[in-house]
């Protein structure tokens, strides 16, 4: 994916996914899309993004949203961004929260698409309804610092953030961290609270067996 117009923070956020071969398949029977998507899933846990793309694109061309978005995903990654808009349109579309994520990204710094920052929030604020963790996080982003023509609402940004942060998201936790400790994004210094989501992070982004009490 093309990082124009976009700061470290958006950055963080996305893995690389890797190259991938355009595929297609024939039209499928309704019920069977989430079966292909569980294959493509299959297939893009053992690294083989060719037969990922080849089923995520089978389940995404009978119209399941999450095979959509994931294929909006990996194309994005594989600097495919017109197709990777066009996917991750069509499943925000239907209310899919991570294809609204997705398109919104899009649309925030013109990839694969005119760039609309209007519509960039307008579908930001979708997902982030549908308490997805990392549209809420997003969000908070950019009424923080005002980022992508958002007018800038630290109050609104905390609030954002907070929610976050209670869904496990890690961006999220870290930085109420941080404002708790240093006093920032208007909040009274809290060492307590500031302690109390530093353990938060851990344990959320601690290996599994390995959670820590505090």
């Amino acid at each position: 994916m093309r990082k124009h117009g976009q700061s470290p923070g958006d950055r963080c956020r996305w893995r690389f996914a890797g190259v991938f071969l355009l595929c297609s398949l024939a039209p499928t029977f309704a019920g069977e899309e989430a079966a292909l998507m569980q294959k493509g899933e299959a297939a893009y846990r053992r690294g083989d993004l060719e037969d990922a793309v080849k089923w995520y694109r089978a389940a995404a061309d009978a119209g399941y949203a999450p095979a959509q978005s994931k294929l909006a995903f990996v194309l994005d990654h594989a600097d495919e961004n017109d197709e990777a808009a066009s996917s991750y349109a069509k499943a925000a579309a239907q209310g899919y929260a991570e294809g609204q994520f997705g398109y919104a990204r899009l649309l925030a710094v013109g990839e694969g698409i005119a760039r609309d920052t209007g519509q960039a929030l307008r579908w930001m604020k979708a997902s982030a309804e549908q308490d997805f963790a990392p549209a809420l996080s997003s969000l908070a982003h950019w009424l923080e610092g005002g980022i992508h023509g958002v007018p800038a609402d630290v109050p609104g940004a905390v609030r954002y953030w907070i929610r976050a942060a209670e869904l496990g998201d890690p961006f999220a936790m870290q930085r109420l961290a941080a404002g708790y400790r240093k006093g920032e994004l208007g909040l009274v210094p809290d060492e307590g609270k500031a302690r109390e989501w530093e353990t938060r992070l851990r344990n959320a982004t601690a290996p599994t067996g390995d959670k820590r009490r505090e």
